[in-house]
């Protein structure tokens, strides 16, 4: 008996970003969970799992939806300082899984550094069925959602006091984009925050 291969749906995730901080801090802010909470859209926590990956659980709704999605993020810096990996892996209770992949270049400049980005994502299961372009709009949407609040100020991503727990961002989508693509986006969430 032979089974069918799952569904996928791929796209390309691009883009550039400015940060008024140096690449070194850029840095340290994918690498702090609470900088990562505050970045991914619908992320109620980031902790440092046993392996030195991130393990994000979201938790957002979409329209009259609402979705949990668990995940994990891997951030490889490269030797230079000014390079790193991100892969995330994550899927929801629809039986829908994702994977993304990119590569970011953190480009100093007068007054901070340039964030560029680009890489993929593949999304399997019942999100797949969205297809390739809504999977690609959504994802660069997020992406740059993402990279846009890590890049912020050091005064409004600040690490929380001791006592204080970080109150995670409400995601908040355009009609127009959460209609047609409401299953890829509840696994995309995730995705982003293990991109």
């Amino acid at each position: 008996m032979t089974t069918e291969p799952d569904p996928s749906a791929q796209g390309r995730i691009a883009g550039v970003t400015h940060a008024s901080l140096p690449p070194d801090q850029v840095l340290h802010h994918l690498q702090t969970p609470s900088i990562l909470c505050h970045s991914i859209p619908g992320a109620k926590s980031v902790e440092v799992d046993d392996r030195g990956r991130f393990a994000v659980h979201i938790e957002g709704s979409v329209g009259p939806f609402e979705a949990r999605i668990d995940g994990t993020l891997a951030v490889t810096v490269e030797p230079d300082g000014h390079r790193c990996r991100l892969r995330a892996d994550g899927g929801g209770g629809d039986a829908s899984a994702g994977v993304i992949d990119l590569g970011v270049a953190l480009d100093r400049a007068e007054d901070g550094c340039r964030v560029v980005y680009d890489g993929t994502i593949t999304v399997t299961g019942n999100a797949a069925a969205m297809g390739d372009r809504i999977v690609e709009t959504i994802a660069n949407m997020l992406g740059r959602l993402f990279f846009e609040r890590l890049a912020e100020s050091e005064a409004a991503a600040t690490e929380p006091k001791a006592d204080e727990t970080p109150i995670p961002p409400r995601l908040g989508l355009n009609p127009q984009i959460w209609v047609p693509g409401l299953c890829v986006t509840l696994v995309l969430l995730v995705l982003m925050f293990r991109i």
